[in-house]
């Protein structure tokens, strides 16, 4: 049983209370008896829906139980199957954190980019009429620990591409022998040929994981322990510089622990793209889009293994160039466990809008000295 994602067990205490005003229970046998003798949970904050599934309550409310019978039978059964096939997405997440809770050599991560931040964010109506500067936010969740990390950068640092998820995912990983990821199919994000070929780099260059297996959710169905935390995190908030940002972050949770912030230079993203282009074959040689997972294992060199169906067979395809070709993967005059990386994706700052230079120009009027500063110094 789920109840709203807005409750928890102190709000439904303080009901319980109101409620039974006579009775005198503590906090502690509420809370024991709620989790030993009740199977509730609370919901995810969900703030986007399945199309699929709004479609299908669409379409039931407008057809008659008795006329359109036979229909609604046949899109009852058709949506059960579609959510039972969502729900394998969650199953096998739930797995991978069981398991990466009981095994040393493993790992799984959730990674998602947040809600885009507007800055300043602030009372005032004006900001209702003027451009804002986007403030970024890239999340990975380590599912065995709960521990999650932010990479918060303004637009003007860097963009929402391939190239930066795949900087914060090398930035991020660690010394395992195996990872398992769960993010959404954003085609330009997460599901690219840039990050297929970043995980073969990792794992056969790199040699910082034996294996590296990414699964992603039918589409609608993908919330993720990312979605959860920035459920937890109060956006309206007064924010003016990008620092505000990073300090409602840290305070937004304290256990299992606070969120660690990385403010993001454009030191940390590198060309990935460019990088690995001349390395391995110049276009995906099988279609992305109905992939729903995919693997890299050390003692494969040179293949992506890969299935559109959650049991289905893998297939295999290989994604290096021939070996006649291959010197690049030689690396001539590196030390035995050294490797290449690209450089940094941009040479300077981006540029902003004419239009959102000028119109933070007017709203710095309603900020602290420091804040006009900042944006003062933004090139046109």
């Amino acid at each position: 049983m789920y109840l709203s994602e807005e409750l928890n067990i102190r709000k439904m205490f303080q009901l319980f209370k109101e409620k039974h005003p006579n009775l005198s229970v503590s906090y502690d046998t509420y809370r024991n008896i709620f989790n030993t003798k009740f199977n509730i949970s609370f919901g995810y904050p969900r703030t986007d829906t399945c199309s699929t599934c709004d479609e299908f309550t669409a379409t039931l409310k407008s057809l008659d139980p008795v006329n359109d019978a036979l229909q609604i039978k046949a899109l009852s059964t058709e949506n059960k199957l579609h959510k039972i096939r969502a729900q394998v997405f969650y199953d096998k997440k739930r797995a991978s954190r069981k398991k990466a809770r009981t095994t040393t050599d493993f790992e799984a991560i959730a990674m998602d980019y947040q809600k885009n931040i507007s800055l300043p964010n602030i009372s005032t109506n004006d900001v209702y009429y003027k451009r804002q500067l986007s403030l970024f936010s890239f999340n990975i969740h380590v599912l065995s620990s709960g521990k999650s990390v932010f990479f918060t950068y303004p637009e003007f640092v860097a963009r929402k591409g391939s190239d930066e998820v795949a900087s914060f995912l090398t930035f991020f990983i660690w010394n395992v022998l195996h990872l398992h990821i769960f993010c959404d199919s954003a085609g330009g994000q997460n599901k690219n040929f840039t990050i297929v070929r970043l995980l073969h780099y990792i794992v056969h260059e790199i040699k910082r994981l034996d294996s590296i297996h990414i699964t992603f959710p039918i589409r609608g169905h993908s919330y993720l322990e990312c979605d959860k935390n920035m459920g937890l995190i109060n956006i309206k908030t007064r924010m003016e510089l990008p620092a505000d940002w990073k300090t409602v972050l840290q305070n937004a949770r304290k256990k299992p622990e606070p969120f660690h912030v990385v403010d993001v230079s454009q030191e940390i993203t590198k060309s990935w793209t460019s990088f690995l282009k001349g390395k391995f074959v110049s276009k995906c040689p099988f279609p992305l889009q109905k992939v729903r997972e995919l693997q890299v294992m050390s003692d494969k060199r040179g293949l992506v293994f890969y299935r559109t169906t959650y049991n289905g067979h893998w297939l295999s395809k290989q994604i290096t160039v021939k070996p006649k070709k291959q010197s690049s993967f030689s690396q001539s005059g590196l030390k035995e466990g050294e490797f290449e990386l690209p450089n940094p994706a941009y040479d300077g700052l981006l540029p902003i809008s004419q239009a959102k230079y000028d119109d933070l120009q007017v709203l710095k009027r309603f900020c602290p000295s420091a804040v006009q500063q900042i944006y003062e110094n933004l090139s046109h």
